[in-house]
């Protein structure tokens, strides 16, 4: 049959059971619009509000289809109780999968900002002009996803807005948005780094990749916090013993999750202080092997012994006593005018030209206020040194995820323990 007998067929059904097109609209969580162009036969309703339709209506989804009741004498009508169960629960999951599928929208806006980043600054180079082109697409796909929101909710207000089921499909819907918006917010903070790149892109993503684990971290704390906050608001409302059990359960479940957090917090800020530690008062030096003399003749004869070096720096000069060490850094001076000394065993300054350019750092320990040892270090032992470091913090950044993949654990295993 044609798409026009189904307009006239729900138009008819509508007025037949005493209902505006509001009403049917709120039922089925679109607009009076919707409805009214339906029964105009200008447009169809979505396939997955056919079955709604029948319920509502007390028919088949074949009869809707066709237009025409086959035979309304033979069709059993079901009880009040059984169809109005039966309707809700086939609007809650229309809403809810039509919101999933406007999210989506939302979301493609977000990947957009994240491409449009990525193009402006390594095909452009113009990392300044991707953030804020970038930024504009988050916002927007913010700003969607709330008026997704807003229309979902709307279309949850009828009579059975006070019903527990109401309340689930309104916590799912809201737990999809809560993702979506804080990935959109994930992703603007890691793209900051982009904003000082005015004239040309940025190639280390590293500082990138920091602010968006740290913000995905701190979302992935409050935001489970937040839904339990408003779920236990909400489901002390109710009356019913349903609720009631419901609530107990997300109690005991902020009570695990504050503890949880809690225990991870303590857990990376004893590993953040381990690492702050070890970064201001190990140096690459502590890891490099370097070139002792404990005389200050064999060092003078290796300082003036003409090197290449490998790298472009300053000379670091670190003097050790008794009680305490003193760093001096200056600007490089080429090796051929760079004349300096050396206190020897006597206490004596000895002068000489430094035209090694290979040496980098001079350690020099005295003990008891004479000269022990020298100990120079090239530029290619500090790499070494620095090397040594990297690993050491990569060894940092790999236990935070433990930490943090230990929680999650600890987390989950706890709520499932809850729930039994």
């Amino acid at each position: 049959m044609e798409r026009k007998s189904i307009g006239s067929f729900i138009a008819a059904l509508r007025k037949a059971n005493g209902m505006t097109q509001k009403q049917l609209a709120e039922k089925l969580g679109v607009s009076d619009k919707a409805v009214s162009r339906w029964e105009r036969d200008e447009c169809a309703p979505d396939l997955t509000l056919i079955p709604v339709l029948a319920e509502i209506f007390g028919v088949t989804s074949d009869e809707i289809l066709r237009g025409e009741r086959q035979n309304p004498d033979t069709v059993p009508a079901p009880s009040a109780e059984i169809k109005t169960e039966k309707q809700i629960k086939n609007i809650l999951g229309s809403i809810k999968t039509r919101f999933a599928l406007r999210s989506l929208i939302s979301a493609g806006i977000i990947l957009a900002g994240v491409i449009t980043l990525l193009l402006c600054n390594f095909a452009f180079l113009r990392g300044e002009i991707g953030f804020y082109l970038g930024a504009i697409l988050f916002a927007a796909g913010i700003i969607c996803e709330i008026g997704f929101l807003i229309s979902a909710f709307a279309s949850l207000k009828s009579d059975e807005a006070d019903k527990l089921s109401v309340f689930d499909c309104r916590y799912s819907i809201l737990k999809i948005a809560t993702l979506v918006i804080a990935a959109a917010v994930c992703m603007f903070i890691a793209s900051i780094p982009f904003a000082s790149c005015s004239y040309y892109g940025l190639t280390d993503l590293s500082g990138c990749v920091a602010y968006f684990l740290v913000s995905a971290i701190v979302c992935a704390v409050l935001c489970p916090l937040v839904l339990l906050a408003y779920k236990a608001s909400v489901l002390k409302k109710f009356d019913d013993p349903e609720s009631a059990k419901q609530l107990a359960y997300v109690k005991k479940t902020q009570k695990h999750a504050k503890k949880t957090v809690l225990s991870a917090l303590a857990l990376l800020a004893a590993t953040f202080a381990g690492q702050h530690i070890f970064n201001t008062t190990v140096g690459p030096s502590s890891f490099a092997e370097g070139k002792t003399f404990t005389n200050t003749k064999d060092f003078i004869a290796y300082m003036e012994t003409p090197a290449d070096s490998s790298g472009e720096g300053t000379t670091v000069w670190t003097y050790e006593t008794e009680t305490a060490s003193e760093e001096i850094e200056d600007d490089y001076i080429e090796p051929a005018e760079n004349i300096d000394y050396i206190t020897d065993e006597k206490g004596n300054n000895i002068y000489y030209t430094c035209k090694n350019e290979s040496v980098v750092q001079i350690d020099t320990e005295f003990r008891d206020g004479k000269f022990r040892s020298v100990r120079c270090y090239t530029d290619e032992d500090i790499m070494r040194g620095s090397a040594v470091i990297d690993k050491i913090n990569v060894g940092f950044v790999a236990l935070y995820f433990v930490e943090i993949l230990f929680a999650v654990l600890y987390y989950i295993r706890g709520k499932k323990r809850l729930k039994n």
